[in-house]
């Protein structure tokens, strides 16, 4: 996955991409128009791509990596 994070990260409409272990986790604000995208260009590359998903978190997921992230006030 490290191979192609350059790939990704080229594409304007990929606002954060990170790779972990065989993954590729990206950011992107409309994932149905983007992923097709995506996937040629990781193709062209010489990725083998065997699934593409979506991540969905919670609201309770999200309130909790924001307090992770905030420095603590007084």
């Amino acid at each position: 996955a490290e191979t192609f994070l350059p790939i990704v990260q080229a594409l304007p409409f990929v606002k954060a991409a990170e790779a972990k272990e065989d993954k590729l986790i990206l950011s992107l604000d409309d994932p149905e128009t983007h992923n097709p995208d995506i996937v040629r260009a990781l193709v062209g590359a010489g990725a083998g791509i065997q699934f593409v998903g979506e991540l969905r978190y919670s609201l309770e997921d999200v309130y909790l990596q924001l307090m992770k992230e905030e420095p603590a006030t007084a």
